[in-house]
């Protein structure tokens, strides 16, 4: 007796066990939710604060609890098994089938920031965004009409105005490149990047002292921006000012040392100087970032050639 007692006892215990194990489960998964949803969604403000990537991982502890909920249904109402069974088949296609919609969506930028204007038309975001999408896909006609749409919701946009002005300049419609700048660090006096890019029409215009000022105006602005750097020395080679420019061009080496065109403008001021040796070791370093270049490869080329003499 005392022994048949003990087995009931342990039975008992068992099934206590593994009823709770579920629901500690459920718990467990409500707490993992919650707790690192609370990572970002917290007293500290952020930029997004609806963004589909922030349910990945929170997403773990609801899956977990929903699924341990489903199971404890099939196995509480056995009668009613096979209704849920084709129920959850019917969820999960209607699941699967968003889910393929919207993985079209995702298909490219272009896609994906259409959707959003359909759904935001009124966003400036989503319009700079679907500008800048199209922009790398070369649909330039179709990026300008996106940069516009932007500027009319948010006329101080300062980087929709910036490359409306690079389209421009890849058009080579520099007078209205050289506006589009213009208007970009009128409404932001700090957007280093449209005084650059001015200063690149300038260098190309050939008046250098106002193209330095720009290019010196943004590294004030931008202490750590390598591309101004390089386009400063370019301006500096222009004038003679070869020490000028080594210093800058190794000031943006520092801040930016996989930078090939750097590399190959400073091996340009060494074959000025007749410093063939250090012109090779620059153009060797801009052939092997960039070995596809054939003008890095000529150039290395024909130091060599000078060195050997």
């Amino acid at each position: 007796a005392p022994v048949q007692g003990n087995v009931q006892s342990s039975t008992l215990n068992f099934e206590l066990l593994t009823l709770n194990f579920p629901l500690r489960l459920v718990s467990f998964g409500i707490l993992w939710f919650f707790l690192t949803l609370s990572i970002e969604s917290s007293i500290i403000p952020i930029k997004d604060v609806i963004f589909e990537h922030r349910l990945y991982l929170p997403g773990i502890g609801l899956f977990l609890g929903v699924g341990v909920v489903a199971v404890r249904m099939l196995e509480q109402w056995k009668k009613m098994k096979t209704p849920l069974v084709a129920a959850g088949f019917l969820v999960l296609a209607a699941l699967s089938v968003a889910t393929w919609q919207r993985n079209a969506v995702w298909k490219d930028g272009i896609s994906l920031w259409q959707d959003v204007v359909a759904k935001a038309p009124g966003k400036p975001r989503g319009h700079y965004n679907l500008g800048l999408a199209r922009q790398n896909g070369g649909m330039f006609k179709e990026a300008i009409g996106s940069y516009r749409n932007t500027l009319k919701l948010k006329p101080d946009y300062a980087d929709a105005y910036n490359n409306l002005g690079n389209i421009y300049k890849a058009q080579g419609r520099l007078d209205e490149a050289a506006r589009e700048y213009e208007r970009a660090f009128a409404v932001e006096p700090d957007h280093a990047e449209s005084r650059n890019n001015l200063g690149i029409i300038y260098t190309v215009r050939g008046a250098l002292p106002e193209a330095i000022l720009l290019y010196q105006k943004a590294l004030e602005l931008k202490p750590d921006y390598a591309d101004a750097c390089n386009n400063l020395g370019i301006a500096y080679v222009e004038q003679g000012r070869l020490e000028e420019a080594i210093d800058i061009y190794r000031k943006g080496l520092s801040l930016r040392p996989d930078h090939d065109r750097t590399y190959f403008n400073l091996g340009n001021v060494y074959i000025k100087q007749g410093k063939f040796k250090e012109a090779v070791g620059e153009y060797r370093a801009a052939v092997n970032l960039k070995p596809e270049v054939a003008d890095y490869r000529h150039a290395l080329e024909n130091a060599l050639k000078q060195l050997e003499k």
